[in-house]
């Protein structure tokens, strides 16, 4: 079950988490065993189950299309068939035992069946490392490939030590525990292999998210110093407008005078929130969505988050307005609606935008839908990172009918917690 998981799962993208699926895994290929113990090992039936574990397995766990998961779970099918009837002839020929001998000795059986999955962990491994590169989030060095490859030759000796007719049922015992614990410990060092490498990966993104998000607050606070002297000037210069007005007595110079004060209204600040980088951030959604066609309403009197540090609120507020934007932009209607308000200690923020697809999701959590899912996706978890630190709550819906989606923060009206 193990293996298929890895198999799959170099191939295929799952929908459920992993304990879920290592759960239904080890129920479909249970249930397999267990007929064909039921069944004496009947080698149709064998056969099909072969198949049908991993497909159930696949059908289960795993997005994608019937006939690619039916492809795959036929290749799995394969690939351990065919490796488990080279183990047995293999064996049998070095051991000069029958070729189902191994079935009337535990010991034997044991150490064939300890080899076959141990070449079909090496097979899969290798499929996943080389035919399928790009899919596999965690790249095994083939220099790792080389323990499993000598457990196995390991395994093989000690199958044929065990076939020696002087050799003691207790030494038999002793060889199969010995090869059982190599087998697994090839499973286990891989795990903790893989695990540590996609915290190491996971560690190297959100490093480079927080990166982006300082050099976001950067260029913010470079564009609010640019508003404020063009704001200087803008109202400098429609005084001297004004001046030069009530001096003039031709109405077509009124005219173009009247013209010029009201263009540089275009200049001032679109929103007088109380909060300096929320204006900013407000002003260049309002300048993005014009130029992409959206329509963008917003009221932000109420509460102008300013408990948030900049860089949180550049992670909170920036990402869901990233998201909305990209949504909105391939919707029909293509609208986004932001508000803000207090209720009780909490500050909300609610975020509305058309949406012309469902998100797609993982036990409740958002996912990237970028081709590239190794270097994206990390933008929602920096929210869900950042909401965390203030006692908050992230919660979105997704309304079908209407095809809107609406994404909820409460975060609490007290400073952050500090990080751990």
């Amino acid at each position: 079950m193990l293996i298929a998981y890895l198999y799959f799962s170099g191939f295929l993208e799952q929908r459920r988490p992993t304990w879920q699926c290592l759960l239904l895994g080890g129920l479909c290929f249970t249930g397999a065993s267990a007929l064909n113990l039921l069944f004496r090992n009947n080698t149709v039936l064998n056969l099909c189950t072969s198949f049908l574990a991993p497909l159930l397995f696949a059908l289960s766990c795993y997005r994608g299309r019937l006939p690619l998961k039916a492809f795959y779970a036929l290749i799995f099918a394969v690939l351990g068939g065919t490796i488990e009837t080279a183990v047995v002839a293999f064996g049998a020929t070095v051991t000069g035992n029958g070729f189902l001998d191994y079935n009337t000795n535990t010991p034997l059986f044991l150490l064939e069946a300890i080899s076959c999955k141990g070449l079909t962990f090496l097979a899969v491994l290798i499929a996943v490392r080389f035919l399928n590169p790009n899919k596999s989030a965690v790249k095994v060095p083939p220099v790792f490939l080389l323990y499993p490859l000598i457990g196995t030759f390991c395994i093989f000796i000690f199958w044929r030590v065990c076939a020696q007719a002087d050799c003691t049922p207790e030494n038999q015992i002793l060889l199969a525990a010995a090869a059982i614990g190599l087998f697994l410990s090839s499973i286990l060092l891989f795990a903790a292999y893989s695990r540590q490498a996609e915290k190491d990966r996971e560690a190297i993104q959100m490093r480079a998210e927080l990166s982006r998000l300082q050099t976001e607050r950067s260029y913010y606070e470079l564009q609010d110093q640019q508003n404020h002297q063009l704001m200087l000037y803008a109202h400098n210069a429609k005084n001297h407008l004004a001046a030069i007005q009530e001096l003039n007595r031709d109405p077509r110079i009124d005219h173009y005078l009247a013209q010029l004060s009201q263009q540089l209204k275009d200049y001032t600040r679109n929103c007088h929130s109380g909060n300096r980088l929320l204006d900013v951030m407000l002003h260049k959604y309002i300048i993005t969505c014009e130029l992409r066609g959206i329509r963008f309403e917003y009221d932000i009197r109420s509460c102008n988050l300013s408990q948030l540090a900049d860089i949180d609120l550049v992670a909170i507020l920036g990402n869901l307005m990233d998201n909305a934007v990209s949504a909105a932009e391939q919707s029909e209607e293509k609208y986004i609606s932001l508000s803000t308000c207090h209720q009780n200690s909490y500050s909300v923020i609610d975020l509305t935008n058309s949406c012309a697809a469902p998100p797609v999701q993982r036990g409740g959590r958002l996912l990237t839908t970028k081709t590239d899912k190794l270097s994206h996706g990390f933008g929602m978890k920096s929210v869900e990172k950042t909401i965390r630190k203030y006692q908050g709550d992230f919660n979105w819906d997704y309304h079908a009918g209407e095809k809107r989606f609406t994404a909820t923060v409460m975060l609490t009206d007290g400073p952050a917690e500090a990080a751990p």
